[in-house]
């Protein structure tokens, strides 16, 4: 899922995402994020930063803007078809 790049700003129950760079409403692990093309993306944007085996190597997330809702799972995004390189989708694991 670390290849998905697309711009989705809310969650699928529509709470706003946090912006990256920022550690409020919530703290995390993540300074920046770098897409699989070495864009610098510090927007609000869901993403999947997980490496695999990791609890957000699920799929794409973001951290919200809810104090109550630490960050959410976007089960709207597509998985790619087998053999598909799209931003706009996501795999469960891809190699770096």
């Amino acid at each position: 899922g670390k290849s998905y790049d697309g711009r989705m700003q809310s969650t699928p129950e529509g709470r706003i995402c946090q912006r990256l760079d920022s550690q409020h409403p919530h703290t995390h692990g993540f300074v920046t994020w770098t897409s699989h093309g070495g864009i610098t993306h510090n927007e609000n944007f869901c993403r999947n930063p997980g490496k695999a085996g990791s609890v957000n190597s699920i799929g794409p997330l973001c951290f919200t803007m809810d104090q109550d809702t630490p960050f959410e799972f976007f089960t709207n995004v597509p998985y790619c078809p087998e053999g598909t390189f799209d931003c706009l989708c996501f795999r469960y694991s891809i190699q770096a």
